[in-house]
Order: C-alpha cells, then sequence, then structure tokens
C-alpha cells in the first residue's frame, strides 16, 4: 500500500552534468534535428553558450529524483503495478552543454482509489547556481493488486 504518510517529502538527486555527448545522444535518440543541439556555433548563432539540450532533455534528471522517491522501501510502492500516468514540462531556459543540474522530487499528492492510487510529483530542475531550469509535473498510477 503506498504511504500517503509521505506527501511533502522530498527526494534529491544527485547532480547531473549535461555534455555535449549526452545532448547529441538524447537528440539523436528522440530524433530532434534542430543544428542547435549537434553543432556549438549553430548554437552560439542562436545565442546559446554550448549545444542546447532538447526541452524534454531535462526528463534525465528529473527520473532520476523520482526514482529514489519509488524506490524507497518507505513509499509502500510495488514498483510491477506502476505505470504512467502523465508528464508536464515548464521551462524557465534551455538545458545546454557545461550544465550542471540539480533535481529534486516533492510528493504533491497521493490519491487512493478502489483500483489504483494516483501519485502526482513535482521535479525542480536547477542549475549550479540553483537557478530553475524547468520543473516536470509527474503523474504515476499504481494499480491495486488484483
Amino acid at each position: 500500500m503506498v504511504n500517503v504518510d509521505l506527501v511533502g517529502r522530498q527526494f534529491a538527486a544527485q547532480s547531473f552534468e549535461v555534455s555535449a555527448a549526452k545532448i547529441r545522444e538524447f537528440a539523436r535518440a528522440t530524433r530532434v534535428t534542430h543544428p542547435a543541439h549537434f553543432d556549438a556555433e549553430a548554437a552560439r548563432a542562436l545565442g546559446a553558450s554550448d549545444l542546447v539540450a532538447p526541452l524534454t532533455f531535462v526528463i534525465t534528471p528529473a527520473q532520476d529524483a523520482e526514482r529514489l522517491y519509488m524506490s524507497d522501501p518507505e513509499s509502500g510502492i510495488v514498483f510491477e503495478r506502476v505505470v504512467h500516468g502523465g508528464q508536464e514540462f515548464h521551462y524557465h531556459r534551455p538545458a545546454v552543454a557545461g550544465d550542471v543540474l540539480s533535481a529534486t522530487y516533492t510528493v504533491e499528492s497521493i490519491a487512493p482509489k478502489p483500483t489504483m492510487t494516483i501519485i502526482v510529483g513535482r521535479i525542480a530542475i536547477v542549475d549550479a547556481a540553483g537557478e530553475p531550469v524547468a520543473e516536470a509535473i509527474s503523474t504515476i498510477i499504481e494499480r491495486a493488486e488484483a
């Protein structure tokens, strides 16, 4: 049973260094083709300091933080019964090569229902100076035991 007493608890992941190689790899994997993801000069022409990460790139540190919550034995979550319910992103600025990002997952709400539990988490993603880069809102659903 999902532990509703964890509403408000935070889970902070280790910092995540954004590299040009990771940006290129993510862009290829997600079939994003803009030159600013592959060529530093193209990124600088847009006013960026280095390669620009595709917007959904911030899911990487966000899921590191969310994983800490889901794998905490105190959460009561049975991962084998979890399905993805939804994902939102709100951006302050794009991530760029050279950024060091940190993500903190906050358990926003846990709503037990007869056949499932709906869990909403808010993930703040900040740079090394603590300035916001993005925020993710993640909804996961743990299906009830059969």
